[in-house]
């Protein structure tokens, strides 16, 4: 990469993907629907289709490579043809349009970056192209803290550790479910 100019496009802007941006010197900025012409690849995180249809409609550079990092929802979603209305609070039905595109738009990605193996295997039945599973790190100092907690297991107080606005895919409902037990 070296001598290409790199933007990184964030939506949730996660510390663990802006150190993976600034890793490999990538400007950084919001993603929107004005994105500057002048970079070489554009690396996403989450709202992919942006780039792609700038780039299809030529708002972007089409010799630019996109490169997107999928560590959210959106593969879980699209697999069970669904999606989380935030504000509401409850499950929703995607339509067979937006499924379709959906899939058409992600494939047309140079690239893609995605975390875990849940990701990779969702994205296998769906991404035709090139890419690369990498796991979360954790900052070394934190992972020493926590590989000393000794927990009382027999202690009946629970703790989740998550972030974002959607606790569908986070499994809150079902740790709620198994907490009344």
């Amino acid at each position: 990469m070296k001598n290409k100019k790199i933007l990184y496009l964030y939506t949730g802007d996660h510390p663990v993907h802006r150190k993976f941006a600034e890793s490999i010197n990538a400007n950084i900025k919001k993603i929107s629907w004005k994105i500057p012409k002048k970079y070489d690849i554009y690396f996403s995180e989450g709202e992919f289709f942006k780039p792609v249809l700038l780039k299809l409609t030529g708002l972007i550079n089409k010799k630019a490579k996109l490169i997107n990092l999928f560590s959210d929802p959106r593969l879980f979603y699209l697999d069970q043809g669904i999606k989380f209305n935030v504000k509401k609070q409850k499950i929703e039905k995607i339509s067979f349009l937006k499924k379709f595109l959906f899939k058409n738009l992600m494939n047309k990605l140079d690239g893609v970056i995605c975390v875990g193996i849940l990701e990779e295997t969702l994205l296998k039945k769906y991404y035709f192209g090139l890419f690369k599973k990498v796991d979360i790190f954790i900052d070394k100092n934190f992972n020493f803290k926590l590989l000393k907690t000794k927990p009382k297991l027999s202690n009946k107080n629970v703790i989740f550790i998550g972030n974002g606005p959607d606790t569908y895919y986070k499994g809150i409902d079902i740790l709620l479910k198994v907490a009344k037990k």
